[in-house]
């Protein structure tokens, strides 16, 4: 198949994922320039993959002085070169199984097209001058790298600037269970370099397990999900995470928590070391299970990096490729699948299965995980190589089997092999095919020594070759350069020179001899085994290191990580083995090395172990073209086009279902919309006689499971629109607030849209004497109130000796690792909000009060050590609330005046996250301020045990409080004077939000406003008086008799 070069850096105009995966020159070393070549079919995409680049020889030209006496001897050359060709052909053609026929009538002709010698000097001309080949094509991740360059630069400038961070960075990893797996081996190994770092690292299961005492140990926080489903959300408040990893293929489930609002731009870095499982059983199941797949493409598509630990499942799982994947090679899994098979088998059993004598030698013959057309060549070399020292140890009583493993071949191809080998002289049984669906496990264990033919570069060492050193089996391979840099000559194995036929020979002699393979029957390299089992750790805690900085977002308030480069020295060489030995007694053998990714319909009965060799299989095995997948696409398309329709009509003919009970609240909570019908709720008339309504404000779907039980002490209220809890009385904000409907403003302002949308006419839904609010971040950080806390509460209000107090039970401690009580009010909030949280608030403040352009000063906050309120966690008379709010509109107001119309700029925070919730830190520690100031008392809640303790005392504030620009008088003179700007319609700045807040309310639109009434109940009269006119004005029918 051939394709057409264009730019490397060409965008993906047509959508596909696969464009970014770079087609580079073969033999680049020849090449005047460097091309690239870009594919986007899916159909052919593995193909293209796996096929190297065959350089044909062409045909030298006479020189122009030999023109005129040599046209003879020129038409002879071309008719050698013709017949060479057809030849060359007519044998590719024959060893891939196209022209099966050969096989019974033209054994003579296949044996005389593969001779030796020109085979050879076919084979040399695809080498490039180094003696190496390359693929066609290779996994490059264009988009991530354009990601980490950027994320890199940012993270350089951050580290020289001025921080004053209050915590370290926090991830999270999210296990299906906590057994000993090769999975979180790869973990643990990793998170003991990132301790080092700086990072603090938290560890959700769903099942407990053998592994919890090691995770605790390493300094991790473990939590045990208890749940039923995963269906509804985890419980937990993502948002405190920079990240989250996520550590094996069963954790797609959950991934369910990530595609809901608010946790969609949470950083989600999803671990792969499962294979795909078998294109049989995909194929099968394909009709049944379309929506399976489909979730699976929505699962890939929401993870912001697939990090996969070898280039192989880049390729098998391709189709599911978005422009996230990421291949960090390296990983315990091929060493703890050899040490589990050699623990199982033991080496003579598997070698009787392959009816292996004891005196003979077993030849193991691996390759490129890839396939491609030209593997018979490298095959025919490994033979010819060997034939000769074969032939001589058979004459000695020893016979040499040859078992050569490859991918993607044929029954017709292991046909072909013997031909080939009996062409060399090779004894008829001596070489024995295997294809890829046979355990790689069992032939190498059986193995004496392992022969990895591929010349081709390779992007990462082949897992193949450290399971040969598990096995510690030697070796003979290539000088290609992943060979070089992890294996050593005469130590691990015998290196030769790439295209060197005789160096080959002699490299595979050598082996025989120097490792005792002739002299014992089997060689046994001693330092192979460890080697293998550590090979790439370094390289994977450095890598992973690096890899979070490109990816990871850091916020102001994080200390930043510390550079890979200051513990290299000092990272661990191997991995953490002793955990899987220490929990021997609760294997988990089923996870390492699962092959089953969907949960498909048992539509496979029957399935035997030797389907793979019937001719029905290899059609099967194929993979699904273009027109297979614009069916399935088309198919899709038209049940998603359905499925809109029925919803639509849904929508248009709205009918009531349920029970009679359901049917009634719904019709009842419609009439209470009608201005004519005042009726109150059942939930409202319940809290009628509490002395409190706690609100819980919530963004979206994902914070549901964060919410309080359904109580009358709480009662829900949604940023968004249409996305209330069902079954519930929540308050939708943006139907009170419509300013909440413009993203943006719902972003900035996070829990103070929801103050704005309770505090506009306040009457019409709240009832109670107190008022208090409760972050839904509440649940996910361990302070929200227990049943004691709010019985404590409850008690406190009912007493009715409270006065003008504000209680809370979240304080600025929960942002922070670390003592926030040793620092003052402000020095936090600048921690908090990128450096800037005085400089902004005394600007905001001068704009709100008029003060002039020399004022300096910030409302002092003292350093006694006691607590501040954050997370909107608090309560306090409703008369307060409204006060507050007072206070809040106008300095929002001014807020957002001073950031202008760039909504794309935020000087409060540097990450991606902290710009889309600009305003959001600053205003949840703006309560601490008016309440300080306007002269309440603050008590702290202990929300566990509900203890109430006095913080800030009033006694210590004399002197202090700013009480001119706080107080109740202040506050409505400046909202009236505002209310009377917005009635005049002379608005202070394009972006003046003020009366978009609240209710606009003054002296003057009073007056209006009591005149339009007074002047429509004029107008009434006067029409009732015409209307009495009319009726005793009107002519009267005499009656037609009389009685």
């Amino acid at each position: 198949m051939e394709a057409s070069s264009t730019s490397a850096s060409s965008s993906r105009s047509n959508g596909h994922p696969f464009k970014r995966y770079t087609v580079t020159s073969s033999n680049g070393a020849h090449d005047n320039g460097v091309h690239s070549v870009q594919y986007s079919k899916k159909g052919d995409w593995v193909r293209l993959v796996l096929k190297s680049k065959e350089l044909t020889s062409r045909a030298a030209k006479p020189s122009s002085n030999e023109k005129g006496s040599r046209s003879f001897s020129r038409v002879w050359i071309y008719a050698v070169v013709l017949v060479v060709v057809v030849c060359y052909f007519t044998a590719e053609a024959f060893l891939q199984g196209s022209i099966g026929i050969l096989l019974h009538g033209s054994a003579a002709v296949a044996s005389k097209a593969l001779a030796i010698n020109p085979f050879h000097d076919l084979a040399g001309k695809t080498l490039s001058s180094e003696g190496v080949l390359e693929y066609k094509v290779k996994f490059v991740p264009s988009k991530l790298k354009e990601r980490f360059i950027k994320q890199r630069l940012a993270l350089d400038k951050q580290r020289k600037e001025h921080r004053n961070p209050i915590r370290r960075p926090r991830l999270a990893a999210v296990c299906m269970d906590l057994e000993a797996t090769p999975g979180l081996l790869y973990l643990v190994t990793v998170w003991k370099a990132l301790v080092v770092l700086g990072y603090e690292f938290q560890v959700f299961a769903l099942r407990d397990g053998p592994m919890h005492a090691t995770w605790e140990q390493t300094g991790a926080l473990v939590t045990i999900l208890e749940l039923d489903s995963v269906e509804d959300g985890l419980g937990v408040d993502w948002l405190i995470f920079e990240g989250v990893i996520l550590s094996s293929l069963d954790a797609k489930s959950v991934l369910a928590s990530f595609l809901q609002e608010p946790f969609k731009e949470v950083l989600v870095i999803w671990i792969l070391h499962e294979d795909l499982q078998r294109k049989e059983t995909w194929l099968s199941g394909l009709a049944l299970e379309i929506d399976v797949i489909s979730s699976y493409k929505r699962a890939f598509e929401r993870a912001d990096v697939v990090l996969l630990s070898d280039y192989v499942l880049a390729m098998k799982y391709n189709q599911f490729d978005t422009g996230n994947f990421f291949v960090l090679p390296g990983s315990p899994i091929p060493g703890f699948e050899a040490d589990k098979f050699m623990s199982k088998h033991s080496r003579e059993e598997v070698r009787s299965l392959y009816k292996i004598g004891a005196h003979d030698i077993a030849v193991a013959v691996v390759g490129s995980p890839f396939s491609y057309k030209s593997v018979w060549r490298e095959h025919a070399i490994v033979m010819q190589a060997i034939s000769p020292l074969a032939k001589v140890l058979q004459k000695g009583g020893v016979s040499m089997r040859f078992m050569i493993w490859s991918v993607g071949s044929t029954n017709n191809y292991s046909r072909a092999l013997q031909i080939l080998a009996a062409q060399m002289g090779l004894t008829r049984g001596s070489v024995h095919h295997f294809r890829n669906d046979v355990d790689l496990n069992k032939l190498l264990w059986a193995a004496d020594v392992v022969i990895y033919s591929s010349l081709r570069e390779e992007q990462a060492f082949p897992s193949a070759l450290v399971k040969a050193m598990v096995f510690e089996h030697p070796i003979v391979a290539p000088n290609i350069t992943v060979i070089r840099e992890n294996m050593q000559d005469k130590i691990h194995g015998c290196i030769f020179e790439a295209g060197n036929d005789t160096d080959f020979a002699l490299a595979f002699e050598r082996a025989l001899s120097q490792f005792g393979v002739i002299d014992h029957g089997h060689a046994t390299v001693v330092h192979s085994n460890a080697h293998g089992k550590r090979l790439f750790v370094a390289n994977v805690i450095s890598g992973f290191a690096d890899f979070l900085e490109g990816v990871i977002d850091f916020p102001s308030e994080v200390h930043l990580p510390l550079p890979i480069s200051l513990i290299s020295n000092n990272l661990d060489k191997d991995w953490q083995w002793p955990l899987l030995k220490a929990h021997k007694s609760h294997p988990a053998d089923s996870n390492a090395n699962k092959t089953t990714v969907f949960s498909l319909k048992p539509a496979i009965t029957g399935h035997k172990d030797n389907e793979s060799d019937s001719p029905k299989s290899a059609t099967r095995n194929d993979d699904l073209s273009s027109d297979d997948w614009a069916e399935l696409r088309s198919m899709k398309l038209l049940e998603e086009m359905e499925q809109s329709e029925e919803e639509q009509l849904k929508e248009r003919n709205e009918l009531l279902h349920g029970t009679w009970e359901e049917v009634y609240r719904s019709v009842k909570r419609a009439e209470n919309t009608k201005n004519d019908l005042h009726e109150r709720e059942d939930g409202e008339l319940e809290r009628t006689g509490q002395p409190i309504c706690i609100y819980e404000p919530y963004i979206g779907a994902g914070t549901w499971p964060l919410l309080g039980e359904k109580s009358i002490l709480y009662r829900g209220i949604s940023l968004i629109a249409k996305q209330r809890r069902p079954g519930s009385d929540d308050i939708e904000a943006p139907l009170r607030v419509p300013l909440l409907n413009h993203s943006y403003y719902r972003d900035v302002l996070c829990e103070f849209g929801a103050y704005f949308a309770i505090a506009n006419r306040i009457d019409r839904i709240h009832k109670n004497s107190w008022i208090g609010f409760q972050s839904w971040q509440a649940v996910g950080r361990k302070v929200s109130l227990s049943s004691n806390a709010e019985l404590a509460l409850n008690n406190a209000l009912k007493g009715g000796n409270n006065g003008d107090t504000v209680y809370f039970w979240a304080s600025t401690d929960v942002h922070s690792n670390e003592a926030s009580l040793q620092r003052d009010f402000w020095s936090f909030c600048d921690a908090v909000n990128n450096g800037n949280c005085r400089s902004v608030f005394l600007k905001t403040f001068k704009d709100m009060f008029g003060l002039p352009l020399k004022w300096n000063r910030l409302p002092p906050m003292p350093v006694d050590g006691d607590r501040w309120s954050a997370l909107h966690s608090w309560a306090m008379p409703t008369p307060s609330f409204l006060e507050f709010i007072m206070f809040s509109r106008m300095f929002v107001s001014s807020l957002d005046a001073l950031f202008g119309e760039r909504h794309d700029k935020c000087s409060l925070g540097v990450s991606t996250l902290e710009v889309k919730h600009c305003y959001c830190q600053l205003l949840e520690l703006l309560i601490n301020v008016w309440v300080y100031h306007s002269g309440r008392r603050m008590v702290f809640l202990d929300p566990v045990d509900g203890s109430m303790h006095e913080q800030h005392n009033l006694l210590t504030r004399h002197g202090l409080m700013w009480i001119n620009f706080f107080s109740i008088e202040t506050l409505k003179g400046m909202d009236a004077d505002l209310a009377e700007e917005a009635d005049d319609g002379t608005p202070r700045n394009k972006r003046w939000i003020w009366p978009r807040t609240g209710e606009v309310f003054c002296q003057q639109i009073h007056d209006r406003e009591r005149k339009q009434r007074y002047t429509m109940k004029l107008e009434k009269k006067k029409r009732d008086k015409e209307r009495v006119r009319r009726i005793r004005s009107r002519q009267r029918q005499q009656p037609l008799a009389r009685g």
